[in-house]
């Protein structure tokens, strides 16, 4: 009987076995249908991103769709699909889709469903350590980076910025061919942002652009007017005492020139001992051309020139065109183009270098936006009409002081750099020193404040770059709070009480459609490029954020008119004369 009864518990206990080897192999199928059904979903995904408009071949879909539209084209092995971009009838590669099989020989790669949730896609070790990883923001994060030149790895200028010039070889993009990784036919690797603790075994905060090549110089010669009001013609005490480089000028407002001579305050300051910001332009032109492009002024074969033709407390229409420094600096660039050609040497206009706005407190804003856009328009047609250029006169102006009566025009000012595009609105004026009346800069802050003139004609002539003032881009308002987007140079934003006192809700005031104030608890950095405001209640339709509305505390040299401390990064890697030149937040008044 004991024999029989565990004869019967063997065959029960295989039969229980049995039973659960059964249920593992079921579930194994289970888990494996549930497999098959995630990589078919994906793979479904994955095929409605691809073939979204996708051709059998490239001279197919350059043929359906206009220029400027991108299009798929089906691929083969490693490479899903490729896109491209119909540019003036012919196509550019902007992107490439890795195939299923592409991305499974990727040694551990973890998929969204394993990435943390601001990371996109993220590559690991065993041990479960990230060695790169791009965030929804299209910010490439990176625990090490080693190369041996940097100015191979190059930060572009946005978040997902699409791809131009010669095409990579391999790029991580999106469905809108905007692109967070790029491999170069030469190696080397463009991400569109960059977070790396340990770059060549360095630490370093950030990693801005250096290499700008060998530069746009379209002519041997450049002249520049230096034209406004009392902040134009400089205040005393002259700090340029003796020739910076090879820049030449005329005496200040030189009707009858004959001959360039040394830039100095001697020979082209008003009084012989003024410092306009025209000194501080052109030397910051050639400074940075040698730090960024590394051609020292020696080689730089393009001689600058410049003359002031300002005069304190005239308004801009003493100032416009067919009025007598309009003229004279018409006769300048005359002169300058014969005396070029005298020397065998080519001869343009680089722009205009505006430092006026205060005497025109009592226009309005239509009035002022309409006279600066229409004198910008005619130094450009009429100076074009003297050398035959066609490059554009850039109007490179500063922001008038936000005071009550004059933040119109300085509102003015900011929508004329938004509405022209040879207008550049180089910064406010917050950021610099006094001399004791609140309105005039010191000799110091007039040569600084020509180097923001020059930082912004190298960006935009030289490198061929866009130039934006740090101001918002759109805004979006949930309840009590309004996330607001900037544009920007240099990434990422700061708030700084250090170079500027802190000033209250740090320069940001808000509104309701009837300018009633509404109460900010907070303002704090959201994102690189993003600014949150924190209202005490809902904020109602029609509001309006301001900066620089307010009244000045802290600061010195009596300057009470518009202040904040917003900021971009542009300063940590790009000086002159000592000074940082953050590109600061202009004033601003913007609908949300």
């Amino acid at each position: 009987a004991a024999k029989i009864a565990a004869e019967t518990a063997e065959t029960n206990a295989e039969t229980a076995q049995a039973a659960a080897e059964l249920a593992e192999t079921h579930a194994e199928t289970a888990e494996t249908g549930a497999l098959a059904a995630k990589v078919a979903a994906e793979s479904a995904r994955d095929a409605a991103l691809i073939q979204a408009g996708v051709y059998v071949d490239e001279p197919t879909g350059r043929a359906a769709v206009a220029d400027g539209v991108a299009f798929k084209v089906q691929g083969s092995g490693d490479v899903a699909a490729y896109e491209y971009r119909r540019t003036n009838s012919t196509s550019v590669l902007i992107a490439t889709y890795p195939s299923s099989a592409s991305v499974a020989g990727i040694k551990e790669i973890i998929t969204d469903e394993y990435a943390p949730d601001d990371y996109a896609w993220i590559v690991r070790d065993e041990d479960g350590l990230v060695a790169l990883g791009i965030k929804n923001d299209g910010t490439v994060v990176a625990s090490k980076i080693e190369t041996p030149d940097l100015l191979n790895l190059q930060v572009l200028a946005d978040a997902t910025t699409e791809v131009f010039g010669v095409d990579p070889i391999y790029a991580i993009a999106d469905e809108n061919g905007k692109s967070a990784f790029e491999v170069m036919p030469d190696g080397s690797i463009r991400v569109a942002n960059l977070s790396a603790p340990i770059i060549n075994g360095g630490y370093a905060q950030k990693l801005l652009r250096t290499d700008f090549g060998a530069g746009n110089y379209d002519t041997e010669i450049t002249y520049f007017t230096n034209t406004g009001q009392s902040l134009a013609v400089g205040p005393a005490g002259a700090l340029t005492t003796i020739q910076e480089y090879d820049n030449v000028g005329f005496a200040h407002y030189a009707t009858s020139p004959v001959a360039f001579l040394p830039l100095t305050a001697a020979n082209c300051g008003s009084g012989g001992n003024t410092e306009p910001p025209m000194f501080g332009a052109l030397g910051a032109i050639k400074e940075l051309i040698a730090r960024e492009n590394s051609i020292s002024y020696t080689s730089q074969l393009n001689k600058l020139v410049s003359t002031s033709n300002s005069q304190g407390s005239w308004a801009i229409a003493a100032l416009a065109k067919n009025t007598q420094y309009y003229n004279a600096a018409m006769t300048q660039a005359t002169t300058a183009k014969a005396l070029a050609t005298a020397e065998n040497k080519t001869f343009s206009v680089g722009g205009v270098f505006w430092t006026q706005g205060e005497a025109d407190a009592g226009n309005g804003y239509a009035y002022y936006l309409n006279a600066m856009k229409t004198l910008a328009t005619n130094y450009d047609t009429d100076f074009k009409a003297i050398t035959g250029q066609t490059t554009p006169v850039n109007f490179i102006s500063y922001q008038v002081g936000s005071t009550t009566a004059n933040k119109h025009v300085a509102l003015a000012q900011l929508q004329a750099s938004i509405d022209s595009a040879l207008i550049h609105l180089a910064c406010p004026m917050y950021q610099f020193e006094y001399r004791g009346d609140g309105v005039h800069v010191t000799a110091d802050s007039s040569k600084w404040l020509g180097g923001y003139y020059g930082l912004v004609y190298k960006r935009v002539a030289v490198d061929g770059l866009t130039w934006t003032p740090t101001r918002p881009q759109s805004a979006v308002v949930v309840g009590n709070f309004v996330n607001v987007k900037f544009h920007l140079m240099v990434k990422p934003l700061a708030i700084d009480t250090v170079l500027v006192p802190a000033q209250t809700d740090y320069g940001f005031t808000l509104v309701d459609s009837s300018d009633s104030p509404l109460v900010i608890s907070a303002v704090t950095i959201s994102g690189p490029d993003t600014v949150k405001i924190t209202a005490s209640a809902p904020i109602p339709a029609g509001a309006k954020l301001r900066y620089g509305f307010n009244t000045a505390v802290g600061k010195s040299g009596g300057y009470v008119s518009g202040c904040g401390n917003l900021r971009d990064s542009q300063g940590d890697v790009v000086t002159y004369y000592y000074h940082p030149l953050h590109n600061w937040c202009v004033f601003f008044e913007f609908v949300l």
